[in-house]
Parts: C-alpha cells; structure tokens; sequence
C-alpha cells in the first residue's frame, strides 16, 4: 500500500513537473517569437534611419555645394557693388569736369565775341584813319576818277559830261555784281552804250589808284575812244564799291541821264 501511494505520488510529481516543463517552453517560444519580431521590426527601422540617414547627407552635400556658391556669387556681387560704386565717383568725377569745361568754354566763346567786336571795332577805326589818310574812300575814287576822266575828255576838245543819275544807279549794280562774284561784270542792258570796269587793291593813294584805272583803260585803245573819248556821250557815272580791301570800279556813259 505504502509502495503503490509512493507511485502514485512519484507519477504526480512527474507529471506536474512535465506540465511545468511543457509550460515553460510554451512561455519561452512566445518570448523568442516576440523577441524575432520586435528585432525585425528594430531593423527595419534601423534600415529606414539608415536611409534617412543617407538622404540627410545628401541633402547636406548639396547645401554646403550651394553655400559654396552663394559664397561665391556673394563675393562676385560684392565686387560688382565696388566696382559699379568706383565707376559712380568716376562718372561723377567726369561729370564735374564735363561742367568745368562747358563752363569755361562758354566763357572763352563770350570771350572769343568780346574780342570780335572789338577787333571789327578797331578794324573799322584803322580802315578809317588809313582813308583819311590816303584820301582813299569809295566817294573819293568816284569823284577824283569822274573828274580826271573829263580832263581828258577837255584834253581832246570834248565837253565834260554830267552826272547822269540813273547811270548812278546803274553803275552801283554792277559794282556790287562784281563784289558778289568777285570779277569783272558789265551792265547788259543794250540801250547804255558805253562802259568801263576797273577792279583795283593795293594802292596807296588815292592819285595812283585812279591813275592806274586810267592808264589800264587807256591801255585798250578802241575800248577807250568808245567809251572814255566818245563824242555822242552827254552823261557819265562813277561808281565804287569796297569788299574787303578790293575796290570795285564801273564807269558808265550815255546820250541819256
């Protein structure tokens, strides 16, 4: 009887202890499971940080590229900006100068005309007192040639003729024709028969200037019997004009005033 409850209990005891056994690998398995999970679950999110990881870098390598540039756009603007403010002053500097010598131009033509006039102004006063001098004016030429013209005139037993007015005129045109295109001209109207020109520069004095018109006339004989000796004139004309230091001479004779 002892024997068989020894048994009994022995068989319990194992049993109880194989339960026991068979618990704990069933517990151990679930743990190992839990464990294989959470340590796939672990790396993959340790693959995930590794790619976020990887694509941080990246993000960091172009940064730093595009600080790099940055950096050096940063320092090429800024030389831009000192060379555009250098090139300001300059300008600046230039537009002043530009002023200076606008200025001082502007005086030097005001100067330039001061000096003009006065120039013409003494001009004038010298040509003056030269004719003054040498009795050599416009009026003078046309007075002392149309009366040495009648001396010769008389010479040869001819009348002395009269001023004839519109021959005046007449003569003054052609006088300033000739001062206009700077050589001889000879009045065209057919009805006014006899005319002389002269052009003459360079005398001293009035009695050589109208001598030379007188000797140059003579000189063409025909052409002064016709005109300087011709018997139907009644009326003559002298007249003179001055462009420059020329003197510009026509004589003009006719049958009518």
């Amino acid at each position: 009887m002892k024997k068989a409850k020894i048994i009994s209990i022995i068989i319990i005891g194992i049993l109880i202890v194989g339960g026991a056994v068979s618990c704990s690998q069933g517990d151990l398995q679930d743990q190992v499971d839990i464990l294989k999970a959470q340590l796939t679950e672990a790396n993959d999110k340790l693959a995930e940080s590794q790619e976020k990881a990887f694509q941080a870098q990246i993000l960091a390598d172009q940064y730093d590229e595009l600080e790099s540039q940055y950096d050096s756009l940063k320092a090429q603007d800024d030389a831009n900006l000192e060379g555009i403010a250098s090139l300001e002053v300059t300008i600046s500097t230039q537009d002043d100068e530009i002023a200076i010598l606008t200025n001082t131009n502007e005086a030097l033509a005001d100067d330039i005309a001061d000096l003009q006039l006065e120039h013409d102004s003494l001009k004038a006063q010298y040509d003056l007192l030269v004719g003054m001098e040498t009795g050599i004016t416009e009026e003078n030429i046309e007075q002392a040639l149309f009366d040495l013209i009648n001396q010769e005139r008389i010479s040869y037993g001819l009348d002395a003729l009269e001023i004839g007015h519109n021959l005046e005129d007449w003569s003054l045109i052609n006088c300033q024709n000739m001062a206009f295109s700077k050589e001889s001209e000879y009045y065209t109207d057919s009805w006014i028969p006899f005319q002389k020109v002269f052009i003459a520069a360079g005398y001293s004095t009035l009695d050589r200037l109208v001598n030379a018109a007188m000797i140059t006339w003579q000189s063409r004989v025909l052409s002064y019997e016709e005109n300087i000796l011709n018997e139907e004139a009644a009326y003559g004309a002298v007249s003179v004009v001055k462009s420059g230091e020329i003197y510009y001479i026509t004589f003009m004779a006719s049958n009518f005033p």
